[in-house]
């Protein structure tokens, strides 16, 4: 799987739109270097029931936790869609690469999922 790099100033603020995602799995994982802030938009599309979804954060692009923002509290819960749409997850810290996983569909196997990721924040 591809690593995308956005370790440069004119990708801030840019849109970096991944491959449909038609089954469970993960985009490609994304180096994000010292940018601080991310934003994954991801729209659902043909779900019948749910579809569990997860940010992912690596230090070294192979060991990745969740990014869930109340994690420490939820103790990395996944989050759960229950209506076509589109949807966001806002993320504010330090972490090398990031990734969008598609963690299942009840029911079906019929759901889409299009993420897309913005990166901002303070580059250190």
């Amino acid at each position: 799987m591809a690593t995308y790099r956005a370790d440069d100033y004119a990708l801030k603020g840019a849109n970096i739109t991944f491959t449909t995602l038609i089954a469970p799995g993960s985009t490609a994982s994304t180096f994000i270097g010292s940018w601080t802030e991310i934003v994954w938009q991801y729209t659902i599309a043909s779900m019948d029931v749910t579809v569990v979804v997860r940010a992912e954060g690596s230090v070294d692009d192979s060991s990745w936790f969740n990014l869930e923002a109340d994690s420490e509290v939820a103790g990395y819960v996944d989050t759960t869609i229950t209506a076509n749409g589109t949807y966001a997850f806002h993320w504010v810290g330090q972490v090398n690469y990031v990734r969008f996983t598609f963690v299942s569909e009840t029911t079906a196997t019929d759901a889409t999922i299009v993420p897309i990721l913005k990166i901002g924040g303070i580059k250190r």
